[in-house]
C-alpha cells in the first residue's frame, strides 16, 4: 500500500492525523503518558552481550531520537552490533518507521539473515579446526 508521500505504509494525511490527536493533549499530559510508559523502564547499553541492532529514522523526535540511538549503541556492551538511521530519501524517517514498515522489516530481517551467516561461519570455522 502506497501511502499519500509516495512511499509504502502511513501517508502524510495518516501521520498529520496522529500528530494532531497529540497535540491536542495538553503538556502535561503528554509527559504523563510517557513517564507511564517508559518511566520504569530502564535498560542499561553496556550489560547487552548479545548481537544488537540500532535503528532511528532521521526525523524522530526533533533530532532527539538520533542522539538517544547514538548514545545507546556507543554504549552497548557488545562487538556485534549496528546502527542504522533512516533517511526521509528512504521514506522511512518518521519513529518506527512508521511511514515505512515493508523498509523497517527489511532491514531488520537482513541484518538477522547477516547474524545467521556469522554463526554459520563460525561454526564451520570451528568444525575445520575439530578436524585438523
Amino acid at each position: 500500500m502506497e501511502g499519500s508521500l509516495g512511499c509504502p505504509g502511513l501517508g502524510k494525511k495518516d501521520v498529520l492525523a496522529v500528530w494532531d490527536r497529540l497535540q491536542s493533549k495538553s503538556e502535561k499530559a503528554m509527559y504523563n503518558l510517557v513517564d507511564d510508559a517508559w518511566g520504569k523502564f530502564v535498560v542499561n547499553p553496556e550489560k547487552i552481550t548479545v548481537p544488537f541492532l540500532v535503528m532511528a529514522g532521521e526525523n524522530e523526535l526533533n533530532g532527539e531520537g538520533i542522539r538517544q540511538a547514538h548514545e545507546f549503541y556507543d554504549k552497548l556492551g557488545n562487538s556485534v552490533k549496528e546502527k542504522r538511521i533512516i533517511t526521509t530519501k528512504e521514506c522511512g524517517e518518521a519513529h518506527c518507521q512508521l511511514n515505512n514498515f515493508p523498509l523497517a522489516r527489511q532491514i531488520i530481517f537482513d541484518w538477522i539473515e547477516d547474524r545467521m551467516k556469522d554463526v554459520h561461519e563460525a561454526d564451520t570455522e570451528i568444525n575445520r579446526a575439530a578436524n585438523l
